[in-house]
């Protein structure tokens, strides 16, 4: 496609991009909440890779009721079945 034939299309593009990307976000939490979610995933993760699968599968668990609209909830239902893998409490 010729360029010519584009370029009324890249002003209001580029205009829209902008403003999307001045637009503040909107957090699903307050900033405290946000920020004891954040503590919460780190903690599981870290009990995750350090091995420690029971302790890590309890507070998946527990992040996944406290933070039902994280934006890491995916992840965290993930993690949590990765971690009952070895205890053999996975449920299908």
């Amino acid at each position: 496609m010729c360029v010519t034939m584009l370029r009324p299309f890249l002003a209001p593009t580029l205009a829209l991009s902008a403003a999307l990307l001045l637009l503040p976000s909107t957090p699903a939490y307050p900033q405290e909440n946000q920020s004891a979610a954040v503590r919460a995933y780190n903690v599981a993760a870290a009990l995750q890779n350090g091995g420690l699968y029971p302790r890590a599968a309890a507070r998946w668990s527990d992040f996944l009721q406290k933070y039902p609209k994280d934006t890491r909830i995916d992840q965290a239902t993930y993690y949590l079945g990765i971690c009952q893998l070895p205890t053999k409490h996975c449920y299908v």
